[in-house]
């Protein structure tokens, strides 16, 4: 009899879209939010058509990751055939790794992985390969919300190189989650922000939003609380001078007043649009 895992959610504490072109990442398992497979067939929303579907995915594009990864199709199949489902309390479109999550309750119920934990590039690998079965949601997948899902534990992404991920120690911060009420479709806003990445002012610009990245993410890592606040500050102010689609209307007039007020500041949480975003409080 299968054990179906209890996977957690994740926060990507920074690197919001950076992430996609080789700028830093800080995410780390938000366990409060979970999901894990189950055969209960009285759960909302009803997610067993979604598995369905995502199956015929599996098949067409698993035997390129075969060194990776090997599926028990049939086992897979037969579950979902009696109403496997999954049952979470994370909602959905709101940018704590969702579709992350699913992918991982399902390879570890039905993958036997081929990496050896022991290789250099263990975690490159397995961010790969979770990353391809993420792509179905939203394409590309960087792998890295199934990855902080899969392994537990929080990861730092310093570069796309594959010697660059590493798992760190969880840090002490200061991020609080503001529910806007808007659930939104990560590959909507992804592919925003890919059309604002043809724009060479916009490219220019984001070279900065790097820098002020990864300072942040050495100030989180070394919990320099002032320093964080100061580049909090500076990140909310890229983001509501150029990624103002990312911010739901209804935050605009706040996001402002707590600029202008020198605390509490915003940044959005994961694709943005809605959902989650996430606050630093003083």
């Amino acid at each position: 009899m299968i054990m179906f895992e209890r996977i957690p959610s994740k926060l990507l504490l920074a690197g919001e879209y950076s992430v996609l072109y080789g700028g830093k990442a800080l995410a780390e398992p938000y366990v409060s939010r979970s999901g894990h497979l189950t055969l209960d067939q009285d759960l909302s929303p009803d997610l067993n058509p979604l598995l369905r579907e995502y199956l015929g995915y599996l098949k067409k594009e698993a035997p390129a990751w075969q060194s990776l990864v090997e599926f028990d199709f049939e086992s897979l199949e037969t579950h979902i055939n009696n109403g496997l489902n999954l049952a979470t309390n994370i909602p959905l479109g709101y940018g704590l790794g969702s579709s992350g999550v699913f992918c991982v309750a399902l390879i570890k119920a039905f993958g036997r992985i081929k990496i050896s934990e022991l290789e250099s590039d263990y975690l490159a690998k397995l961010k790969f390969l979770l990353g391809r079965m993420e792509d179905f949601f939203h394409k590309p997948s960087s792998g890295l919300d199934p990855l902080v899902s899969f392994v537990n534990q929080p990861i730092l992404l310093k570069d796309k190189s594959d010697k660059s991920i590493e798992t760190v120690e969880k840090v002490e911060h200061k991020f609080g989650l503001v529910d806007t009420k808007v659930a939104r479709s990560t590959a909507h806003f992804v592919g925003i922000f890919k059309n604002k990445m043809e724009n060479q002012e916009f490219k220019m610009a984001f070279e900065n939003l790097l820098v002020i990245n990864n300072e942040l993410i050495a100030n989180i890592l070394g919990q320099h609380q002032d320093k964080v606040k100061a580049t909090m500050y500076e990140l909310s102010t890229w983001q509501l001078s150029y990624m103002q689609e990312m911010i739901p209307t209804d935050f605009l007039s706040n996001w402002k007043k707590q600029l202008a007020e020198g605390k509490d500041f915003y940044k959005i949480n994961g694709a943005g649009g809605g959902g989650y975003i996430m606050q630093w409080l003083d």
